[in-house]
């Protein structure tokens, strides 16, 4: 019985490697020695690398597949039901949806939220929205959405977490947005009992490029001025 001998790298044939030495230089001899002695082993580096990129184009075409049919079912829940039913189908969506569709698919669920009126829901779902997307404008359009569903749900408490949201923001927001921005910060102020907020984002409203919004926002913040250094009524003395 012959000894089973280990198996070796592929050996060039002679003549392949008599020609390829005579078209190389001097300096390119060790390489080309290198290539000839690994030739099995570079092929099989090779067939793998070449078995990754089809990998990643079969995961980048079924990712694709995968956000398309998403998509179409967001169209279909969004047009087909209507109120609680709605929402619970789109959280569902949600939690298997791709991340390229899935603060569109939160966004609508927050939305149909809102249009049942549950503001804490809908607030919730805002802001996992907008920490997909935490540094872009979509990211901000959907924390201005969830201060006003904190502002809609009526209470000090969601006020003030609106208040906080929207002095987060403060020096992130583009020109376009920051007086809509100080208005929401007022109002939200004014809600949350913090009288001196309002008055400061009121005054820096004041001196927006609208006349009519300047006197307008000027009269609000003089107001409160007034009203915080008005003395408090007495009490009416009890009838004995």
């Amino acid at each position: 019985m012959q000894p089973i001998l280990p198996k070796s790298d592929p050996t060039p044939s002679p003549t392949l490697l008599t020609d390829l030495r005579s078209e190389v230089g001097a300096e390119s001899a060790p390489l080309l020695q290198f290539i000839l002695r690994h030739a099995g082993r570079i092929a099989v580096g090779v067939g793998l690398f070449v078995l990754v990129v089809v990998g990643a184009g079969i995961w980048n075409w079924r990712n694709e597949v995968a956000r398309e049919e998403a998509q179409a079912e967001l169209a279909r829940l969004s047009l087909s039901l209507k109120g609680e039913e709605r929402t619970r189908a789109l959280g569902e969506l949600a939690a298997r949806a791709p991340e390229g569709i899935r603060f569109a698919v939160l966004t609508a669920q927050a939305q149909s939220a809102a249009e049942s009126q549950d503001w804490t829901q809908a607030a919730r779902l805002y802001g996992e929205a907008a920490r997909l997307d935490s540094e872009g404008s979509l990211g901000q359009a959907a924390l201005f959405a969830q201060c006003g569903a904190l502002m809609n749900a009526g209470t000090p408490e969601s006020a003030s977490e609106a208040l906080a949201v929207l002095q987060a923001l403060t020096g992130r927001v583009s020109a376009a947005r920051q007086d809509a921005l100080l208005r929401m910060q007022a109002e939200a102020a004014l809600a949350a009992g913090r009288t001196d907020v309002a008055v400061a984002a009121f005054d820096r409203l004041a001196q927006s490029e609208d006349k009519d919004d300047q006197a307008y926002y000027r009269f609000r913040a003089d107001q409160l001025r007034d009203q915080g250094s008005a003395p408090a009524a007495a009490p009416e003395a009890s009838a004995e």
